[in-house]
């Protein structure tokens, strides 16, 4: 319930290789004002996209989206994270019993 409360009002929602098939989760992007999504497949939140020029529905992977969004931003690529090893830098954070999001420091 919190991220649809979060997402009420907000400007833009991007979803990323979602599909947008499984609530509550699904019912995020239709709170925001404008929808991107990013994904191969259709998916049910499409519509909400826009249409023809204003469209911000993208048929391609998050990967090439996001490569090319972090070069028009001026953003460097970080370094690949090999599989399984993503949490490496929250573990010492996060312990045995886990943390609030609210708690880890990025």
């Amino acid at each position: 319930q919190r991220a649809i409360d979060e997402a009420k009002g907000a400007a833009l929602c991007v979803a990323l290789g979602s599909s947008c098939r499984v609530n509550p989760a699904a019912m995020i992007p239709e709170q925001a004002d404008r929808v991107a999504c990013v994904n191969l497949q259709p998916t049910p939140i499409d519509e909400l996209c826009g249409e023809g020029d204003a469209s911000l529905r993208i048929h391609g992977t998050c990967d090439e989206v996001m490569r090319l969004v972090l070069k028009e931003l001026g953003v460097k690529l970080p370094a690949a994270i090999p599989a399984g090893r993503w949490a490496a830098r929250f573990e010492a954070q996060l312990g045995a019993g886990g943390a609030p999001l609210d708690s880890i420091r990025v």
